[in-house]
Order: structure tokens, then sequence, then C-alpha cells
């Protein structure tokens, strides 16, 4: 089950009885398995009574901070989020709070709603803004997913971050922040191989924003994501 949404305590037995029901019928069948959490690392990483089993990969996933990887998706909190910077001090604030409210306003929300999410966008901006998101804070999120591995015996080749991306806009005229998408997947590709895990990125096409193809409906890779993901000489 892909990004299984509940929390870790509620997705357990119920991972645990599915993983005992595949084993009855298929023994050495490789299973990747996470702990729930829509599949994010804090619940990998509550993972446990797996270690004897050696045809188990333990999977998370990586998208954050949502601020910058899913800004302008459709029915995201970050729909209306616009030349959100990584990392999060790259370039003033003002720069995002002048393309979100542009977004906004160029948007087809009736004008009782565009005061609300103004607000919510800009709080959103400031928090973000706030964090100093920056590549030590991926470098610290995939140190505890090291370290459980670590504690329960895990080979780092084991772990599979599997999956990780971020909106690819542009096609939207926004070319500074196509560079900051692409250091990011650098960094983070980067930090997981550093660690020994393996790793798979979303997605090749048919995504719409996530894509690695030069343009949506082609099947040739973007050099720039090829390069971000160490698949160049």
């Amino acid at each position: 089950m892909n990004e299984p949404p509940p929390a870790a305590p509620v997705w357990k037995p119920m991972r645990d009885a599915a993983y005992a029901a595949i084993r009855k019928a298929a023994p050495k069948l490789l299973l990747v398995l996470d702990g729930g959490e829509e599949g994010n690392f804090d619940g990998t990483i509550t993972l446990d009574g797996y270690r004897d089993d050696p045809n188990i990969l333990f999977s998370f996933h990586y998208y954050r901070p949502w601020q910058f990887t899913h800004q302008g998706m459709a029915g995201m909190a970050a729909q209306y989020l616009t030349d959100v910077p990584y990392p999060a001090q790259a370039r003033p604030m003002q720069e995002s709070i002048a393309a979100t409210e542009a977004a906004i306003a160029a948007s087809n929300l009736p004008p009782s709603q565009r005061l609300e999410v103004r607000t919510r966008a800009l709080r959103d901006l400031e928090s973000y803004r706030a964090s100093g998101f920056e590549r030590a804070n991926i470098a610290s999120d995939f140190d505890k997913v090291a370290r459980w591995a670590r504690e329960h015996s895990v080979p780092a080749d084991r772990v599979i971050l599997g999956e990780f991306g971020a909106m690819n806009n542009e096609q939207r005229g926004l070319e500074v922040r196509q560079a900051d998408r692409l250091r990011w997947l650098t960094d983070v590709r980067e930090e997981a191989e550093s660690r020994g895990f393996i790793w798979s990125v979303w997605v090749h096409s048919q995504s719409i924003g996530f894509a690695l193809v030069k343009h949506e409906g082609s099947t040739e890779l973007d050099p720039g994501a090829l390069r971000a993901l160490g698949l160049t000489r």
C-alpha cells in the first residue's frame, strides 16, 4: 500500500497482518515496508520486528519542506504559493509574497475567498522562512533514519528512499526556481547516497509538475534533472 495514511500505531497491526498473510503464501517475496504516516520517515523509524527477514526493504518518502516541493500543485495546501525559494532564505521573502499574491489575484477564486487564501498563504510563507530550511535539515532528517537502521541492525542498502521530488514550474517562466528545484534534488539524492540508502525519484512522466522529462508528454529526460540525480558522466 503506497503512503498508508494511518498514524504508526494504527497502521502497525494492519501491516503485521498483511505481512503474515504474504509470508505464509510467499516466504521469499521481496517486500517494501513503511511505518504509515503517509510514508514519511517519522513512521519508518518506528518499525521493529522484521530484522531477521532478509527479503525486506524499509522505505520512506521525502517531500520536505512542502511549501517548496508542492508549491503550485492544485488541490494541495501550497497551491497558491509561488516563487518559493530553496534554501528558505535564498531570496527575500517579499519576492515570494508578491508572486503568491499575483497567483491568487489571477485565480478563479471568488473574491470572498481570496482574503482567506491570502492570509493562509502568507502565514505558510512566513513559517517556511522562519524555519531556515536548508540542506542541513535534510541531513538531520536522514540521520534519524540512519540511526534507526543502526539500532535495528538494518544494513543501509536495505533502506530505500522510495520517493522524492519537487514541482517543476519552469514552464510558468520561473527559471530561478527551476535552479532551486535542481539544487533540492541534488541535495536529497546526495544525502541519501552518503548514508548508503538506495533511492527512487518521483516521477519519470505523466505527473503534472513532478515529471523529470523535458516537457509534459515527452519521453526525453531533462538534462538538468539528470545532472541533479547524478545520472550523467
